[in-house]
């Protein structure tokens, strides 16, 4: 029921009530009834009052948001006072606990080997990178090497040919210039011969004969020299002829050039290989900071979720309801309770169109609550 104190304030009501009460006057009644109507006109005055009225306010509902379950502790009861802040329920989070163990446990465990792969990957790159620089520094001069033993080789292998080739020519010019000079020896012996005859015959002179004698000793050394000179040409064929131990000699160290140059090529290219394995730990490395941060980022989400078990209360209120117990299970949405602010709360009456007009904004009211036998005060 709600009663609203109405004070005479207006000089018209002032008038209607002196009004009244001279006409009343004028009329002889009984007491009783002088009383009754006594109480009328003072209840007129001073008070209206409905029975058609309800308590209005913004009712907010706490339930959980994130994750529901089993409630593990309630805090307050219907009614009480409370805080924004205040922990006002606790769902049970073993399990959510438990996920966030497993987690941290996940999280160290691949931590732990990106530590040991990191460790393991700037050994192995420092190693085969300084590998990699001693393997081409060998390559280099293996093909230096190279070059030059091409170089000896096309060297040996020209003076060799060149050498032969001369030789051969010069045997040749030998061998047929002493046979010519001996087709001349053999002529001039004739010729002496038949001179020496024609001596003894005494149909030349001695002169003429000493003359071809001295031609005949002229050819012979031109042929003993000629034999000599062909001596010579063979031994510088032979000569010739020996350089090819050079050649195949310089030969050999052109292949064994040619096999330190591939094995260097061949070593290069293995501590490549190697330096590709050495980046896979690179990128396995990237795919477990990849895991790493997706397990942290589950992490905070479960965290998020743990904290949305502790239920605090959204504003400063009252409890106006209690809907569920220790023990019970409640999903996303359910609400725990309902509470509102009490300084926004109103009081709804319907009042007869009569007696609007006297009701004034700022007057007081006082409001008796049958739910709890209670009588509080407020102001239209």
């Amino acid at each position: 029921m709600i009663m609203n104190n109405v004070h005479k304030t207006k000089e018209n009501k002032m008038n209607k009530i002196g009004k009244l009460l001279i006409g009343l006057g004028g009329i002889i009644i009984t007491g009783s009834i002088g009383i009754y109507l006594a109480y009328l006109i003072y209840k007129e005055l001073h008070f209206i009052s409905t029975d058609a009225a309800f308590l209005q306010a913004d009712i907010i509902d706490v339930s959980p948001t994130a994750t529901g379950g089993k409630i593990e502790k309630l805090y307050f009861n219907e009614f009480q006072k409370i805080k924004k802040g205040d922990l006002l329920a606790v769902l049970d989070n073993k399990l959510l606990d438990y996920d966030l163990k497993a987690l941290d446990y996940q999280i160290k465990a691949l931590e732990d080997k990106k530590r040991a792969l990191e460790k393991d990957y700037k050994a192995s790159l420092n190693i085969t990178l300084r590998l990699i620089e001693i393997d081409k520094e060998k390559l280099k001069q293996a093909k230096s090497n190279l070059e030059k033993a091409k170089l000896a080789y096309n060297l040996t292998l020209a003076n060799y040919k060149t050498t032969l080739n001369i030789a051969k020519n010069n045997l040749k010019i030998q061998e047929n210039r002493l046979k010519a000079i001996k087709s001349k020896l053999e002529k001039i012996k004739k010729d002496y011969k038949r001179f020496l005859y024609l001596y003894e015959q005494g149909v030349i002179s001695l002169d003429k004969l000493e003359k071809i004698k001295v031609h005949l000793d002229t050819v012979k050394a031109e042929y003993l020299a000629g034999k000599h000179a062909l001596k010579i040409a063979k031994e510088k064929l032979s000569q010739a002829k020996s350089l090819k131990n050079k050649v195949e000699i310089a030969k050999q160290n052109l292949n064994q050039a040619v096999i330190a140059y591939i094995q260097a090529k061949k070593l290069l290219e293995i501590d490549k290989e190697k330096l590709k394995k050495v980046y896979v730990l690179k990128d396995q490395i990237k795919a477990l900071n990849k895991n790493i941060l997706s397990l942290k980022e589950k992490k905070e989400k479960l965290k998020e979720s743990i904290n949305r078990t502790y239920i605090y209360a959204p504003i400063n209120g009252v409890i106006a309801k209690k809907w569920r117990d220790e023990g019970e299970v409640v999903s996303v949405g359910m609400p725990i309770y309902s509470i509102y602010d009490p300084k926004k709360a109103y009081v709804m009456a319907y009042i007869d169109e009569t007696n609007v007009p006297y009701i004034k904004k700022g007057k007081i009211a006082k409001v008796h609550l049958d739910t709890c036998n209670l009588d509080v005060y407020g102001k239209v």
